[in-house]
């Protein structure tokens, strides 16, 4: 496959300064792919390791055609891409005012984004479940979530039960397994 433009490099993250394990390609005022690190083919190849100088230039095209319709649309400047079972997060920045350059960084999700919203709707939590749920998921005991919501332990206590009840799960931390292995939990950003 030919390459689109002017020649492409391969440059070193430390050029980005970005951390180990993100992937960051630069795309011309075109939305060509100009350079990018080799955290970015390695994610993008995973889990085939791609060998070949065309396969890099390859994977980096695909890559960057699909950002040039996900940034041309105006939607958010965030999406997920997955690799293998891998989830990362895609910010698109702008890098000058002049001639245009545009920096995609993947870097990975280290937890699942939750969407409550999504959860609290499917599964019909009143709005103090829901606010208890929360609560949960920051990780406060009992005595805490009554603090912050300003009511009783005991109360806190029944709205657990009823979440408990509602998901069909019986401790806090199946609560937070049901949350992270839910495929509707996972917010609703674009996936690249």
């Amino acid at each position: 496959m030919a390459t689109v433009g002017k020649p492409v490099s391969l440059i070193s993250s430390t050029a980005f300064h970005t951390a180990p394990g993100e992937g960051a390609l630069v795309l011309d005022s075109s939305l060509r792919p100009t350079c990018w690190n080799r955290d970015l083919v390695s994610i993008l190849g995973y889990p085939e390791h791609l060998a070949t100088r065309n396969a890099a230039h390859e994977a980096v095209h695909h890559f960057a055609a699909n950002i040039s319709a996900f940034y041309s649309s105006a939607g958010p400047m965030i999406a997920h891409k997955l690799s293998g079972r891998r989830r990362y997060q895609c910010r698109i920045l702008v890098l000058s005012q002049g001639p245009q350059f545009i920096l995609a960084l993947l870097e990975r999700c280290r937890t699942s984004t939750i969407s409550l919203a999504v959860v609290a709707e499917k599964y019909k939590l009143t709005t103090r479940e829901y606010q208890t749920l929360q609560c949960v998921v920051d990780g406060l005991s009992t005595k805490e979530t009554a603090a912050r919501l300003d009511i009783s332990p005991n109360t806190v206590k029944v709205f657990l039960r009823m979440i408990m009840i509602k998901l069909d799960v019986s401790s806090r931390s199946a609560i937070l397994s049901k949350l992270l292995h839910s495929p509707l939990a996972h917010g609703t950003l674009p996936t690249l």
